[in-house]
């Protein structure tokens, strides 16, 4: 199930209604807009806390969940994502499964794969299924921090109507 900024579910579903509600406040002008949203999968519960924690600090929305299965559920049924995060090593679909498949309806959002056991074929494999960027773990929260940031910060421009 879908946890931190978040929203119920559905039949074991992660659902995304009140997050959907939030988006009109937010373009309604009653709520400062978030620096981005990021959807995160990551197994482990406590490496999971910790990056809802930290990209939480810096503004981002996060959802986040625990297996590659609920993170497309949930991208399904929460299309307004700046930013994908997953492990790749995670229960039922790992990373490189979920990139595929996700690439098949969405070719634009920014998708980062995470991974303890990363290799030149790994990494040579994430970039050619459309991986914006790989870490390999350790790293330090701030690194991916700045790279959501440099992420996120072009797609809030080019859905923006300042300038035009």
């Amino acid at each position: 199930m879908a946890t931190g900024v978040v929203f119920g579910a559905q039949n074991g579903v992660p659902s995304c209604g009140t997050f959907l509600a939030a988006v009109s406040v937010v373009r309604n002008g009653s709520m400062a807009t978030p620096a981005g949203r990021v959807l995160l999968a990551e197994d482990n519960a406590d490496l999971r806390a910790l990056l809802q924690i930290s990209l939480s600090a810096e503004g981002h929305e996060v959802v986040s969940v625990a297996s590659g299965l609920e993170l497309i559920s949930c991208f399904l049924t929460c299309p307004f994502v700046d930013v994908v995060i997953s492990d790749v090593r995670m229960p039922e679909l790992n990373g490189l499964e979920v990139l595929e498949r996700f690439r098949c309806v969405d070719a634009n959002t920014p998708f980062i794969l995470i991974t303890a056991f990363g290799n030149r074929s790994l990494h040579e494999e994430a970039h050619r299924l459309g991986a914006s960027a790989v870490l390999d773990k350790p790293f330090d929260p701030d690194e991916l921090g700045a790279l959501v940031r440099r992420l996120v910060s072009p797609r809030r421009w080019e859905g923006s109507s300042i300038g035009k």
